[in-house]
């Protein structure tokens, strides 16, 4: 495999993919559209290790601290098209999270499960909520403040709102004519006052537990990372001019916090510098040396991404797909020989390291001369676990696509989702076929053992289909019970398939009589074939072009 896998990445198909990004990256600079902003999807923690996330069309969910279910504490309207990802104060107490809608007649609608590495939103004005929810007072998020920004992706990048270190006061973004400012608001008084900060063409904020953040682009001599401490007083990074001013690329270039708060890491996209905040001075601890023509054109993270030790001292860096550890003296070593998506950084202890590393598809012999079939390089995945020096490696989910994965604040636990698709596609460029269906997930990294957090029953499918691939029969049934379940009433049993489908006046196939056949309820002897020859066939009772299994036609057949 690893012989393998540098001639399928340097493929033809690839390399002509590298050159059109490429292309059309310099045809969106040179017409002034901004690249579509990538929605975070990161599961968070409360301080007690309660979890949270927004899903998209499906709200905002937090899980029940008795019995570990997802309860949605928010859900979406018509007119919603993003949601922030949940952001906890620094006691870990009292969640915000922000809510986007278009401004036109004709809202856009927020569209459900895709794709698991988070929707790329297009620029559109906006207005945008602010909820506060603090679960010991009634469970209900209360509405905080409206504003106006000029992307959707403030709100779905988490850029919009960020806590202050006492926890009395948050920074929320506003749109002024062309630009965007940075504001106040008091939790006590519910009163906003202007920042000092200058107006920019795009702002950034970014949290952390000891000061304040603001990342501006487009504000001339100005633009840079701004950073405040307990005395509210701003002063501006040393080298931290951003090399544009797209939102997009300001979110990449957001800084992470060391631990003790006096040194803040951030990246151009080529270079990863360190500001000591005591000194107000800047210094590059490494620089990427691969061409732009190098570089992974599937990779789904900025080209250095990078994480914190919980000791201060070193970092994490993830260039391109290759992960290693950084010092101030560079470069040391590398943690890892397999292509690396996407670096969690280390558990709160320092002992342990969590990344996403690529699989490759099955048949992968001509894979690059593929025609028919294209391949979905993102498929396959593998959510590791090593040492902090890289050693000891050990895989805990593999065979599914995981993203965002997330260690928790006060406790050694993984937050991840978890997407089932295809490895071979008919049709790439929409949404045809079966869809997703991405449940949220917790992982305990020492024993394995996933706690999956579902809200709807296309999600309780696709775990019945982990299941079924584990060979967990009798979970997987009750899986499928689940879904039927679940199924609202202008849905099928078969994967959301219109009912309309078939004619009533055209026979009826066989394969439609057997899905027809499966009532929605839960039957109370789901298990009963569990020790039964299996007969269930790929795609069976479904004409979408992905390889999979119908859970329906496996329940009917059995």
């Amino acid at each position: 495999m690893k012989s393998l896998a540098p001639h399928l990445w340097a493929s033809p198909c690839h390399s002509h993919l590298a050159r059109r990004a490429i292309v059309f990256a310099f045809i969106l600079a040179g017409t002034g559209c901004q690249p579509g902003v990538r929605e975070d999807r990161t599961i968070t923690f409360d301080s007690n290790g309660r979890a949270a996330f927004q899903h998209g069309a499906n709200g905002v969910f937090v899980t029940d601290p008795k019995t570990g279910a997802p309860k949605r504490i928010y859900e979406s309207v018509p007119g919603d098209i993003a949601v922030s990802p949940p952001a906890w104060d620094s006691s870990g107490k009292r969640m915000v999270f922000t809510v986007a809608r278009g401004l036109s007649d004709q809202p856009v609608k927020l569209l459900g499960d895709a794709p698991a590495d988070g929707r790329r939103h297009p620029e559109i004005p906006i207005e945008y909520t602010c909820w506060l929810y603090d679960p010991t007072v009634d469970g209900s998020p209360q509405k905080l403040s409206e504003a106006a920004a000029g992307h959707p992706g403030y709100v779905a990048a988490g850029l919009a709102v960020s806590w202050h270190a006492d926890d009395k006061h948050l920074d929320f973004v506003e749109r002024v004519g062309d630009g965007h400012r940075v504001r106040t608001f008091d939790l006590a008084t519910n009163i906003a006052e202007d920042s000092p900060l200058p107006i920019a063409k795009n702002v950034a904020l970014g949290n952390a537990a000891s000061a304040r953040c603001a990342l501006l682009g487009g504000a001339g001599g100005q633009s840079g990372l701004w950073v405040a401490y307990a005395d509210n007083a701003w002063w501006r990074v040393p080298d931290s001019d951003p090399p544009n001013s797209h939102l997009e690329h300001l979110r990449q270039q957001l800084p992470q916090w060391a631990p003790d708060g006096k040194k803040l890491a951030f990246t151009d996209g080529v270079e990863l510098r360190v500001c000591d905040t005591t000194k107000r001075t800047t210094d590059v601890w490494f620089r990427s040396s691969r061409k732009p023509e190098e570089r992974n054109p599937f990779q789904l993270l900025p080209p250095v991404a990078f994480r914190w030790h919980p000791d201060g001292t070193r970092i994490g860096v993830l260039d391109d797909s290759r992960l290693g550890l950084v010092t101030a003296a560079g470069w040391q070593k590398d943690l890892t020989e397999t292509r690396v998506t996407a670096f969690s950084g280390w558990n709160t202890a320092g002992t342990r390291i969590a990344y996403v590393t690529t699989e490759l598809p099955p048949y992968t012999q001509g894979l690059h001369w593929t025609t028919l079939f294209a391949p979905n390089m993102h498929a396959r995945t593998a959510l590791r676990t090593a040492d902090a020096d890289g050693a000891n490696e050990k895989v805990l989910v593999s065979g599914l696509r995981a993203t965002f994965p997330h260690w928790a604040p006060s406790e050694s636990r993984l937050s991840v989702w978890l997407t089932v698709e295809p490895p071979y596609r008919l049709v790439t460029l929409d949404r045809s076929g079966m869809p997703p269906g991405d449940p949220a997930a917790l992982i305990d990294p020492e024993t394995g053992k996933i706690d999956w957090l579902p809200v709807k029953g296309a999600e309780h499918a696709q775990i019945g289909h982990v299941e079924l691939r584990a060979g967990r029969l009798g979970a997987a049934l009750k899986r499928f019970d689940d879904a039927a379940a679940g199924l609202s009433a202008d849905e099928s049993a078969d994967w959301g398939v219109p009912r309309h489908r078939v004619p009533e006046s055209r026979p009826r196939s066989r394969r439609t009589r057997s899905t027809e056949a499966v009532q929605p309820a839960r039957s109370t002897t789901a298990h009963s074939c569990e020790s039964s020859t299996w007969a269930g066939t790929p795609n069976s009772g479904r004409r979408g072009r992905d390889h999979r299994t119908s859970p329906v036609h496996r329940r009917s057949v059995c």
